[in-house]
C-alpha cells in the first residue's frame, strides 16, 4: 500500500527529471526513495517504479485477483 502513498521528497518536476535523471534513477536503485512521482503543471502525471518492485505489486495484484475471482465463483455456486 505504501507504493500508492508519496511524500514530497518522491516528487520531482518534469524538468528536474530531464535535468537530474541519474540522480533520481540511484535514489530508487538504491531504496533512498520507493519511487518517483514526476510532475507536469505542478500536478502528479508519473510515477518511475524500479522493475523488481513492480513485479512484486503485479504478482501481488494477480494473487488477490485470483482469489477474489475464486471468492465470487464459490458464493454463486
Amino acid at each position: 500500500m505504501k507504493h500508492l502513498l508519496y511524500s514530497s521528497d518522491e516528487m520531482y518536476s518534469s524538468t528536474q527529471l530531464i535535468r537530474k535523471s541519474k540522480v533520481i534513477f540511484d535514489k530508487i536503485t538504491s531504496n533512498k526513495i520507493d519511487k518517483a512521482i514526476i510532475l507536469r503543471d505542478g500536478k502528479p502525471s508519473f510515477i518511475l517504479l524500479d522493475f523488481d518492485k513492480y513485479e512484486k505489486i503485479m504478482a501481488e495484484y494477480t494473487k488477490l485477483k485470483t482469489k477474489n475471482k475464486t471468492k465470487d465463483n464459490t458464493t454463486t455456486i
